[in-house]
């Protein structure tokens, strides 16, 4: 019986990628290249990312890679104006490979040079119809020959000849295949022209450039011996969809070049004349699309075939390594226990490749999309916030994008990993299961809180608030919430500082604190812990986004705190030994406080960073430096906490329980804000530890949490279970996020 044989069509780096793995498994094959050249200049380049880099290390080939390339160590954006929106920083060691820019043509000439058996692949072989699919492969090429084989792997790339083959037979056979519906997933939004070019003055080695337009963007790039890459994205006046997206001429790249060529870029360069140093421009429609399905019987679509996004983020070659990779160890782990798979088998392959690699796959493109969207500044909003805000924010808000793109990426399985070690450890190095929360979960979480958030509201519009006990009267009621106004502006302003919180709305405490002077802390905490359940349900989140805050945000916690409540303090402390009701002046007082803490912070942070040594952004973001003050701080204030907790419920419940009774209990105002607010922590600790549990990182119930959670608020403060939960957590996450 001959050996089990792949037909690979297409010498694309998906198919090259995919040879190369075949070969080193000892799995035959043939690759059909329809070009006469393997690995022609077509004038694009490439940037390959960590996810990428590390299958080419397994084969043998990054350093290959390394030499040939650039990396590109610092990044700078421009506005419309050509005036730079915020100063170049460098990427430091987030990981072992960040970004390296080449030509195309070079890593497939790498691709196919490491080749053991270059006999393998037949260029000038142009496959037009696929003969059959049924216990076997046959194709034709256009000059009569016929190739048969076990398997069909298209790798012919976005105007794949395979896929409109597949598509035709399975109609033919099954009418709910769905092609057509398919077809019309193929968009496009944008044209970009690219294409290499000598680098004029200024633009140094490793050096990156943005620059923003309205409704087009471009990027820059050094290569290695004085080339540049370069990229000008245009938004079209319409969606185009599969038949209808055009195509483009020398003459239409010209013509729109020439309309913007008075675009400013940066250092006084215009568009036209970057644009006149391109030797091969190209102009191309940009699809973007994951197909539903990327197979039929023994065919299977991979790399730009199957999935197509923005060049933008560099994702589309990455991806397509990416692709081989997971389906050669498909292959390989079948093929060693069964060495002809019957056909039930290679549809099994097939349907498990593509629950891996949609999903992945569809998370990128739409990632890449918001990014497009951002840098051609789509609307008004968005330009605001692209020119104003994201831009001036730097390379901590860049490098994490970066990293959740590529920490899931996989490695060969069959193959030894060589990795260098960077600040960012691999999803499958690290304890932490990250995954996407479901809507169901989310949604049942997010209710939970909002119904907790209606309770003290609706309470007491339905028995009235006017009902008062010894508890309202002593002032022991607005005394008490104090402590857990405190704690949660607390948690809030320390959770603005998390990167993975940035630009969402929990990005500053100040808005919920003006709420609470509209409504109350036990309807607006609840709400908060919705708006952060709803935030948090990305699987980046709590991988590979940086658990760690500003190691010197952390450091001015504690002075900070002190600082910014002392007014509360001396206002309340008075009241308190003279029996009095404190007064708080209708909470001006203690806003002020809340107010005052991330203000306050910010100072720390500007003092300390004067005097102290500048971490790198992987050390900044990714160690655990803040860990020790975070520690410190919640360690402190659980027994501040604990312990005003104690002293406040010894105090109250002799004045109280002298005239007490259930309906003054039900109508107390500050008894049901304080019932609800402890009931709203309750509730966060159950979903902060069933998170837990959901990602891996614990085994503990929730029956033990909330047994736990409701005995220590009645014994030591809600406010202090607060505390020990967010102090666990962090440490939880931290031993999470560590290679294993």
């Amino acid at each position: 019986m001959p050996p089990f044989k792949i037909i690979i069509v297409g010498g694309s780096i998906a198919g090259l990628t995919l040879a190369n793995i075949l070969e080193r498994y000892g799995i035959d094959y043939i690759v059909l290249e329809k070009h006469t050249t393997i690995a022609p200049q077509l004038g694009a380049s490439l940037c390959m990312l960590p996810h990428g880099a590390r299958i080419l290390d397994q084969l043998g080939i990054w350093s290959k890679i390394e030499k040939m390339s650039m990396s590109i160590g610092q990044s700078q954006s421009f506005g419309p104006d050509g005036l730079p929106l915020g100063a170049p920083e460098p990427f430091g060691d987030t990981m072992a490979e960040v970004m390296h820019f080449l030509d195309r043509q070079q890593l497939l000439e790498v691709l196919f040079q490491n080749l053991q058996d270059k006999s393998k692949v037949f260029p000038a072989c142009d496959v037009f119809k696929i003969e059959e699919l049924d216990g076997g492969v046959q194709v034709a090429l256009k000059d009569g020959s016929i190739i048969t084989g076990d398997i069909l792997v298209g790798a012919d790339g976005v105007h794949s000849r395979m896929r409109d083959e597949i598509w035709r037979i399975a109609e033919s056979e099954s009418s709910e295949y769905g092609a057509a519906k398919m077809s019309q997933s193929i968009k496009c939004d944008y044209k970009c022209i690219f294409g290499i070019g000598k680098r004029p003055e200024g633009i140094t080695d490793y050096a990156s450039f943005k620059c923003f337009h309205k409704g087009r963007s471009y990027l820059i790039s050094a290569g290695p011996d004085n080339k540049l890459y370069f990229f000008a994205f245009f938004k079209n006046s319409a969606t185009t969809t599969h038949r209808a997206i055009p195509r483009y001429t020398s003459e239409d790249a010209n013509a729109l070049a020439a309309k913007f060529a008075s675009d400013p870029l940066f250092n006084g360069i215009t568009f036209g004349q970057i644009y006149q140093r391109i030797a091969n421009a190209v102009l191309v429609p940009l699809e973007e699309y994951v197909l539903k399905k990327c197979f039929y019987k023994r065919a299977i679509l991979i790399g730009d075939s199957f999935h197509k996004m923005n060049p933008l983020a560099g994702q589309g070659g990455n991806s397509a390594i990416e692709s081989a990779g997971v389906l050669a160890d498909l292959f390989k782990e079948t093929l060693d226990q069964e060495k002809q798979p019957s056909n039930e088998t290679i549809e099994h392959i097939f349907h498990e490749f593509q629950e891996i690699r949609r999903p992945r796959a569809t998370g990128l493109m739409e990632m890449t999309k918001k990014m497009q969207k951002m840098e051609v500044l789509d609307n008004t909003l968005i330009e605001f916030l692209q020119l104003k805000i994201t831009s001036k924010m730097g390379v901590d808000h860049i490098v994490p994008m970066i990293a959740s793109g590529s920490t899931p990426g996989r490695t060969l399985k069959y193959l030894p990993k060589n990795i260098k070690n960077g600040a960012v450890a691999l999803d499958e190095e690290v304890r932490v299961n990250p995954r996407d929360r479901s809507t169901l979960a989310t949604v049942a979480w997010s209710v939970l809180m909002l119904f907790i958030a209606s309770l003290s509201w609706s309470w007491t519009q339905l028995l009235g608030s006017s009902i008062a006990t010894n508890f309202d009267k002593s002032g022991f009621g607005p005394l008490y919430v104090l402590p857990l106004a405190v704690a949660i502006n607390t948690l809030w302003v320390i959770e603005s500082y998390r990167p993975g919180l940035f630009l969402s709305p929990l990005v500053s405490a100040v808005p919920f604190n003006l709420a609470v002077t509209k409504l109350n802390w036990a309807t607006i905490a609840p709400l908060y812990f919705a708006l952060y359940i709803i935030t948090s349900r990305g699987k980046s989140f709590y991988f590979p986004f940086p658990r760690a805050i500003d190691h010197l945000v952390a450091k001015s916690l504690l002075a900070s705190l002190f600082i910014a409540y002392i007014p509360a303090a001396l206002r309340v402390l008075p009241s308190l030994t003279q029996g009095e009701r404190p007064d708080l002046s209708s909470n001006r007082i203690l806003l002020a406080s809340h107010l005052a803490l991330p203000v306050l912070l910010h100072l720390g942070k500007r003092i300390l960073g004067a005097s102290s040594v500048k971490l790198s952004v992987g050390q900044r973001l990714f160690s655990s430096h803040d860990l020790k003050y975070l520690t410190r701080f919640y360690t402190l204030l659980f027994f501040l906490m604990s312990t005003a907790h104690l002293v406040l419920v010894s105090l109250a419940v002799p004045q109280v329980i002298s005239d007490i009774s259930a309906l003054q209990i039900i109508g107390s105002w500050e008894l049901t804000q304080f019932a609800c607010l402890a009931l709203a922590i309750v509730a966060w600790c159950l979903f902060a530890v069933w998170e837990m549990r959901r990602v891996d990182l614990t085994e503990v119930s929730l029956l033990t949490t909330f047994v736990v959670s409701t005995l220590s608020s009645i014994l030591i403060g809600p406010a202090a279970v607060l505390f020990a939960l967010w102090g666990w957590r962090e440490h939880v996450l931290e031993i999470g996020r560590q290679r294993i």
